[in-house]
């Protein structure tokens, strides 16, 4: 290959190689830089399955344009073989970097947050990765991430499981050469075939994560099938075991991360990186240090509850995990959405009334209280009752308050909101959507109005 000229792109030297094919710089004799190009090896151009996934990875990949996603410039092919042409990275993979000791806190959230900012940006164009790894993420000298190899994403997250996804999602498990390497770092829904969504690659991406900063494989075992199982069955050890001085809260996002369940794991990228990017930038500050949580939630106003600590070591606690609460009343749901729209249909009644506090009911000895509000036969005293808290978004969740009557009633109602990062944490446990966080973080944007119904002219 060295000295071969592939269209007007002239191979000078290897690079690596994968699975899949090898990495070669060479010089675009056009634009006079340096690229490099991913050619399949001769026994998989062949195959037309996997000609596929390298089209698809190439289509993938160029449908992004992210400083932390590898930019694709070209795929070209002839009688011998498939060529994708994208830029060179000078530097080494999270693989090669990765230390027996970890690369400690600092490096762990330096590379973590442009990990995250990378992948929410691909699932926001509906593209989930499914083969996040340390190999698969190369880190230049300066410090900057590229997320590389495309070649098993999903394009659509809305795609339904079918015979081709399940082939595709057990793939790596036949890949020649990185059977423990991917498997390792596998969703338990992937590993068992299921649909795979962008909470499969927040589960892949807590693995990394967790790598990063004990130096530990989270499954490490000695073939597939120990590995596979580990990762359906088993839960990781616990960090502060293996590596000491490291925030309670970051010790928390990687284990949200890690739940089984997609269910119980954090619902979003893009959440994930707002509170990596805020991790970060307290860590960076030397705003908070390993006893973590407790000390910024104090600092920031939200008391000093260790939400973000590991649980305790002992019994299974009476407390509902995450996703497996007990059952809800649906009536409590309803008696939410009945209180939102009579609240909005009293405020717009009495809207020349000087105290909107004052919400009587004619029945003697009846009190209602519900978070935010005070319905009973005694008028309030303080208007701080009228005001929607972190609690009152909590108590919405529990009772089961669909999302955009939440956000309405952000919308509509004086708010008191803590967003700390451990606050965020419990906000997601919860079940609070992204729109409900921006709602929060933003109560007085307008809302978005809804999509009109499609008229007869449109059918």
């Amino acid at each position: 290959m060295i000295g071969r000229t592939i269209s007007h792109y002239q191979v000078i030297e290897k690079l690596g190689a994968g699975g899949m094919g090898e990495i070669w710089k060479a010089q675009d004799a056009r634009l006079n830089r340096m690229v490099a190009i991913k050619v399949l090896t001769n026994a998989n151009a062949g195959d037309s399955d996997r000609r596929r996934r390298f089209i698809q990875e190439a289509q993938a990949a160029s449908a992004l344009n992210h400083p932390n996603i590898i930019t694709i410039y070209d795929i070209t092919s002839d009688e011998e073989s498939e060529y994708m042409v994208m830029e060179y990275v000078a530097g080494k993979t999270l693989a090669d970097l990765i230390p027996a000791g970890g690369l400690g806190v600092a490096k762990t959230l330096q590379y973590s947050v442009q990990m995250a900012d990378a992948l929410r940006a691909a699932h926001v164009a509906g593209i989930v990765h499914r083969d996040l790894k340390p190999g698969n993420v190369m880190v230049t000298d300066s410090g900057l991430v590229k997320i590389l190899d495309f070649g098993l994403a999903k394009v659509s997250m809305a795609t339904k499981l079918t015979e081709e996804t399940q082939t595709m999602g057990a793939a790596p498990m036949t890949v020649e050469g990185s059977i423990l390497g991917t498997v390792a770092y596998m969703s338990p829904e992937q590993a068992q075939g299921k649909r795979v969504d962008a909470r499969g690659d927040i589960f892949s991406f807590g693995v990394v994560m967790y790598e990063m900063l004990t130096g530990t494989k989270a499954f490490a075992h000695d073939s597939a099938i120990t590995t596979l199982t580990a990762i359906l069955r088993d839960e990781v050890k616990p960090v502060g075991e293996l590596v000491a001085g490291v925030p309670a809260e970051v010790v928390e996002i990687i284990a949200l991360a890690l739940k089984k369940d997609p269910k119980d794991r954090w619902q979003s990228m893009q959440v994930v990186h707002k509170v990596l990017a805020e991790q970060k930038q307290k860590f960076d500050s030397g705003v908070f240090t390993s006893s973590g949580i407790g000390q910024t939630a104090a600092a920031a106003g939200g008391g000093g509850s260790m939400i973000g600590a590991p649980p305790p070591v002992g019994p299974p606690s009476s407390a509902p995990m995450p996703g497996l609460e007990r059952p809800r009343k649906s009536g409590r749901k309803w008696m939410w959405i009945g209180i939102f729209f009579g609240l909005v249909f009293w405020g717009k009644s009495c809207g020349s009334s000087r105290d909107r506090t004052k919400i009587e009911t004619n029945i003697p000895g009846v009190s209602v209280s519900v978070p935010g509000f005070s319905v009973s036969n005694t008028p309030s005293r303080t208007s701080k009752k009228n005001t929607l808290t972190n609690q009152s978004i909590l108590d919405m969740l529990e009772a089961e308050v669909p999302a955009t009557v939440i956000v309405s009633h952000i919308h509509a109602s004086k708010t008191k909101f803590t967003l700390t990062t451990d606050e965020i944490i419990k906000l997601t446990k919860a079940g609070a959507t992204p729109e409900i966080l921006e709602a929060m973080r933003n109560p007085t944007a307008p809302e978005k109005p809804e999509a009109p119904p499609p008229t007869a002219a449109s059918k």
